[in-house]
């Protein structure tokens, strides 16, 4: 096993935290960041593994205006699990990326 390191440049910016952080088995990041937007509009974003480093974060869009907090991505990223609002919800990966949040239902 490796021992912890910084996700590097693109991921850790200066004075700006990340939560919730989830990984896909092919090195995909997910993670929630209250800051990073200009707006401090808190979002979660996605990194892609470059074999060596992240790529640049680019925001997770799945719920309109809601946003979406705490994502967590299945290892064979089929389907991603996040909050919006004060519910939960699930999106799967099709051809055409990612589907509408589904919210789930407690019965």
């Amino acid at each position: 096993m490796a021992p912890p390191s910084s996700f590097g440049g693109s991921v850790n910016l200066e004075s700006i935290d990340n939560y919730a952080q989830s990984v896909s088995r092919s090195g995909t990041l997910y993670f929630f960041s209250p800051h990073r937007d200009i707006n401090n509009k808190g979002e979660s974003y996605y990194a892609k593994w470059e074999g060596n480093h992240f790529d640049e974060p680019k925001m997770l869009s799945l719920n309109g205006a809601n946003g979406v907090r705490d994502p967590y991505i299945s290892p064979d990223e089929r389907y991603l699990v996040f909050i919006s609002g004060s519910d939960l919800y699930i999106s799967y990966h099709n051809n055409n990326g990612w589907s509408a949040g589904e919210k789930l239902v407690h019965r």
